[in-house]
């Protein structure tokens, strides 16, 4: 049942019970950015690895020299500006496949949760990365494709990834606050939440890649996403059903208001 809550009195700035919504927010935001981050890096860093090996296999005593204290023109140096070509040709189809499909389900997930509530599109957001690292990291271990690795972030693109779980959450804060000292309050914590997961997640990613190898630090990412995965199911709905009664989604109406705030002036 959805939990529908009620403010603790006239001069209050929160819900009651509103900490049930909050922590887990914040413990499943915090799981996803980090386990984000930490596949992002592995699997960049795994790509370089793949195809320098696939590229020069037969080719042994690699220089570990900085680029910048290397001879220009010699050997090593055109190998490595081979390899940094392919993967960021690699990199940028992995990109489109995240980016495209965001612009697209980012705009309608958001709106979309004010009319049919908040934890079903956080919800979708959060499997979204749980599935591409799920696939990723089968895909290191067995061997597959590198260029797998393109589908697998389409699906997290489509799912609205990292952006529609951030927008979401404001969402809920918004919520279960009104606005004032306690909605910011909020606010600065959720976001201070948010860049620790960032942060972590970048950098303990080339410490797990180095102890372990790429296919535990991509576990290790596909199951943070699962553990936010699971605690996602336990946030209450936010949203009563009085709200999402009063909120009518229309893509086109959405993508009107969009154009109409880069474009119109600012009330006088």
């Amino acid at each position: 049942s959805l939990a529908i809550f009620t403010m603790q009195g006239p001069s209050s700035e929160t819900r009651e019970n509103y900490l049930r919504v909050f922590i887990p927010l914040c413990v499943t935001n915090f799981c996803l950015l980090t386990a984000y981050n930490n596949g992002i890096y592995t699997a960049y860093e795994y790509g370089y690895s793949h195809f320098q090996n696939q590229l020069f296999q037969h080719r042994s005593n690699r220089s570990q020299k900085s680029l910048c204290e290397t001879n220009t023109s010699s050997q090593a140096y055109n190998d490595e500006q081979a390899v940094q070509s392919v993967v960021s040709r690699w990199g940028l189809y992995i990109s489109l496949a995240q980016g495209l499909p965001l612009v697209l389900s980012s705009m309608m997930f958001s709106s979309m949760s004010d009319s049919m509530g908040r934890k079903p599109f956080m919800f979708i957001g959060a499997i979204g990365i749980f599935l591409k690292q799920l696939l990723m990291t089968l895909a290191i271990v067995f061997d597959w494709n590198i260029y797998l690795f393109i589908p697998f972030t389409l699906i997290e693109g489509v799912c609205g990834s990292w952006v529609i779980e951030l927008a979401i959450a404001m969402s809920v804060v918004a919520d279960i606050t009104s606005a004032g000292k306690s909605r910011s309050f909020y606010i600065t914590v959720l976001s201070f939440v948010l860049g620790i997961g960032f942060s972590v997640g970048t950098f303990v990613s080339g410490y797990i890649v180095t102890l372990l190898g790429y296919d535990y630090s991509m576990a290790a990412s596909c199951a943070l996403a699962g553990v936010a995965v699971v605690v996602n199911c336990c946030i209450p709905e936010s949203l009563t059903i009085s709200q999402r009664k009063e909120n009518k989604f229309s893509f086109i109406g959405n993508l009107k208001d969009i154009v109409n705030f880069y474009t119109r002036d600012d009330p006088e």
